[in-house]
């Protein structure tokens, strides 16, 4: 990903002040606990909790990671900024502030009356070229009765998905209720590397994951990270749409082995 995104010149998009480039897979930091040397340096920053045993991987401790490294690392840009209030601003005088939840990044909140869902459908489903099939199009009708399960409070739904059909279908469901942005997103790596990415489906990829860590509940896919990270960083449970099954339903946290 780091080598598509040098390729392709995306480094304005990026603050010009100096910064790093991982080279991993998402959610990127699974493995760094494994060196001992390493473990205490984050550990001294202040990044995992004290009481984490070094060379021993922890599930549990890896949330904490990802918000504290967030909230110490990395900023937003202007334009991404404009695009996340551009989406939620028809909206805002009816959305509900959570002043209990502390964001991973200023000026982001939390809102009582928001459920977040992230479609993740992949090949063979999406809008983009694709490298796996993650759920069928047939999950659209899961996600809908999983948000209707989840939602006392005839709350506003943000949708990130890779489907505009299940835009569409959804938004047959519960109609002025579901926020989308109009945009495409490009949220796959095999997207990015294409030559027609643009600049604008980049910023709406970025407003997508950052929304979904703003709501009451979280809805997203299994086996995702795309998912995965947006429930570490909303602190979420881990509610998902499953190939196998015709009901959402909890499960463990997913982090790439």
């Amino acid at each position: 990903m780091v080598y598509k995104i040098k390729r392709n010149s995306i480094l304005d998009l990026i603050p010009t002040a100096p910064f790093v480039l991982f080279d991993s897979n998402c959610p990127l930091f699974y493995y760094w606990y494994s060196n001992e040397t390493n473990c205490n340096v984050m550990k001294t920053l202040g990044y995992v909790d004290d009481d984490m045993v070094c060379g021993s991987i922890s599930i549990k401790h890896v949330p904490t990671l990802i918000r504290n490294f967030f909230k110490n690392n990395i900023a937003y840009r202007q334009a991404t900024l404009q695009r996340i209030d551009q989406i939620l601003k028809p909206y805002q005088s009816a959305l509900i502030p959570d002043s209990s939840f502390k964001s991973f990044a200023v000026p982001f909140r939390k809102y009582q009356n928001l459920i977040c869902v992230h479609a993740r459908f992949g090949k063979g489903a999406s809008d983009f070229t694709d490298y796996r099939s993650f759920i069928g199009k047939d999950k659209v009708s899961v996600f809908a009765d999983c948000i209707r399960s989840h939602d006392a409070r005839n709350s506003y739904i943000y949708l990130a998905t890779d489907s505009f059909s299940a835009k569409e279908e959804l938004y047959d469901e519960f109609g002025r209720r579901l926020i989308v942005a109009a945009e495409r997103a490009q949220h796959s790596a095999v997207e990015l590397s294409k030559t027609n990415w643009t600049r604008s489906g980049v910023l709406t990829s970025i407003a997508d994951f950052t929304i979904s860590t703003m709501c009451s509940q979280f809805i997203g896919t299994s086996r995702s990270s795309f998912s995965a990270l947006i429930e570490m960083l909303g602190n979420y449970p881990t509610i998902h749409v499953s190939k196998y099954n015709d009901v959402c339903t909890a499960e463990g946290l997913y982090l790439p082995q």
